[in-house]
């Protein structure tokens, strides 16, 4: 104070600083769920695929789809409208050998089967008045055909000159197709022209030998899925905000309340969390056990599809709501302090 007058210095209350490091905290969060989406999911799934199509790959390099029973009382069975159009360019990059297409026939009723591929004008022309069905669509192993009516004999396939592959006899007949543009039709018959037939039928695709390539992606995909999850973790965990000590007016609520912040329900809640973090712990700890000794029985039985996927995509989004219930963030000091003023009212009431 001085003679002139008196002077007064007011300290403004302290403010509390804004919580650093939420936003690289959340985007870990966001890293690690783009990881475990994009590139982890992707990869993991493309090299188990590749796994699976290398185990379906025979000694010619051909990966057949399951074989399905064709059967008709009729003269043959057609598939027909195969329109195919391959831009010249894109065919261009892929070799002749993967343009080729094997299609295998095997009588099931122990008489000579016919099968060949020609163009569908020429098959339409030749079967106009001969008594046929036609598959409209292929479920699984069930087969669904359209009748379309005429004589019954259909005279000898293999002596018409129009077909492009063709193969005729008992037990299994196979023909390679080197793919082209324009509009085909498969046909499947008694090699006498008979009515009736009964044949298991598979199509085959020749593919690249995929084994290193897949292996290469499933590791990398498993990588990147275990670094998502580690990145979502670690990311909950910086969300995760200390209560810090309270307030002075807090301070003077929790007196009114006959409490103090050194009060066992305190000491409680942070044991909980603690004993929260450890369960979260084990828990990791035994999906990672568990998963690896899958991927170790996968391959030591003879690899083929990647089936520890299926258990690894199922347990990990269990393990993530795991780790957001343990990390999510505290309660903000406005709502706590908001609810101990409700409280306080109650209490007082």
């Amino acid at each position: 104070m001085s003679a002139t007058g008196t002077t007064m210095i007011q300290t403004a209350p302290a403010v509390a600083p804004a919580p650093r490091g939420r936003a690289g905290a959340v985007a870990l969060v966001v890293l690690g769920l783009l990881l475990l989406i994009a590139p982890g999911g992707l990869l993991t799934t493309a090299g188990a695929t590749g796994l699976g199509l290398e185990d379906n790959r025979d000694e010619s390099g051909f990966v057949s789809s399951p074989s399905v029973e064709v059967s008709t009382e009729t003269a043959a069975v057609t598939v027909t409208d195969l329109d195919l159009d391959i831009d010249a360019e894109a065919a261009a990059w892929i070799p002749a050998r993967y343009r080729e297409i094997r299609l295998r026939a095997t009588s099931t009723d122990g008489g000579a089967v016919f099968v060949g591929i020609a163009l569908q004008a020429d098959v339409d022309a030749w079967l106009a008045s001969v008594a046929h069905d036609e598959i409209t669509s292929i479920e699984g192993r069930d087969v669904s055909y359209r009748r379309l009516d005429g004589r019954s004999n259909l005279g000898s396939a293999e002596d018409q000159t129009f077909w492009v592959a063709s193969a005729a006899g008992p037990a299994t007949n196979q023909i390679l197709w080197p793919v082209e543009n324009g509009r085909w039709a498969v046909v499947l018959a008694a090699a006498d022209g008979a009515p009736g037939l009964q044949a298991d039928v598979e199509v085959a695709g020749r593919a690249p030998n995929l084994t290193g390539v897949s292996v290469v992606a499933l590791v990398i995909g498993l990588i990147l899925l275990a670094l998502g999850i580690g990145l979502v973790v670690l990311g909950a965990t910086g969300l995760t905000r200390r209560v810090p000590p309270p307030r002075h007016d807090e301070g003077e609520l929790m007196s009114d309340l006959g409490q103090t912040p050194t009060t066992d329900p305190l000491r409680k809640a942070a044991i909980e969390r603690l004993e929260a973090k450890r369960g979260f712990s084990v828990h990791l700890l035994s999906f990672v056990l568990v998963i690896s000794f899958l991927v170790v029985i996968w391959a030591t039985s003879g690899g083929g599809f990647f089936w520890p996927l299926y258990p690894f995509f199922g347990w990990g989004i269990g393990l993530a709501f795991h780790a957001f219930g343990v990390f999510s963030p505290d309660h903000t000091e406005d709502r706590i302090a908001a609810e101990m003023r409700r409280a306080s009212a109650r209490t007082t009431s």
